[in-house]
């Protein structure tokens, strides 16, 4: 029962995407904008079991695990824009992430909901 408390996981990442957006009906529909890009990701594992602590506070692991992976993947989202001015745009969102592991293109996340942005 010990051991349980002396055992750690750490997991971090780093991502990066890019986009672009187009009005595929600039006419009709120019408050529906579509999103197509992609994306990485650099996930590290860390795991292991702490040993005793040191008179310095720093503890001391004989048992620790590591993994690094990178991932690819693309995105793309569909918006509709509500309120359309020169300066804001605000409106409904669904957007998908997917990635590429081991081969396989995986769904990741599929999200949906409101925004709000300034025009630069």
């Amino acid at each position: 029962m010990d051991n349980l408390f002396n055992e750690y996981h750490q997991i971090s990442s780093f991502g990066a995407s890019f986009s672009i957006r187009m009005t595929p009906f600039p006419n009709s529909l120019y408050r529906l904008k579509i999103d197509v890009g992609g994306l990485y990701q650099r996930l590290t594992k860390t795991w292991g079991q702490l040993g005793s602590k040191d008179m310095y506070g720093t503890y001391d692991s004989n048992y620790t695990n590591y993994s690094s992976e990178n991932l690819y993947g693309f995105l793309g989202s569909v918006n509709f824009n509500i309120i359309d001015t020169k300066r804001i745009e605000s409106g409904l969102r669904f957007e998908l992430l997917t990635s590429l592991y081991k081969g396989y293109l995986e769904c990741d996340g599929v999200q949906s909901g409101l925004y709000l942005g300034i025009k630069l």
